[in-house]
């Protein structure tokens, strides 16, 4: 969420130089982290999702956040929306794909 409030959120205003720097820093994430970090978010939502609502809601969260500015399509699969459909049958975790997906 740090790196969500400091290199995507719209209502910080920033300088031309650090949106150069924050672009950056996205493409570079992009090509070299994100798959990674997907890949966690994911084996966290589905290991976590009956044991520990407050973690996987935290995940969702921060799923949320980056889903604007990474490759849909690490998100936007088969495996990942199953996932997620599954976690619609789980009242705290539907309420949080509601607020931070805006399913």
């Amino acid at each position: 969420m740090a790196i969500d409030s400091e290199l995507v959120d719209r209502d910080v205003v920033h300088t031309s130089e650090e949106a150069r720097r924050n672009t950056l820093i996205k493409d570079t994430m992009r090509e070299q982290c994100i798959p990674n970090l997907v890949e966690s978010w994911y084996q966290i939502l589905q290991n976590y999702q009956y044991t520990n609502s407050e973690v996987t809601c935290q995940c969702l969260e921060v799923v949320g956040a980056y889903v604007s500015w990474i490759d849909l399509s690490l998100i936007a699969n088969d495996t990942f929306i199953n996932m997620l459909l599954g976690h619609m049958s789980i009242e705290v975790l539907r309420e949080e794909l509601i607020v931070y997906l805006k399913l």
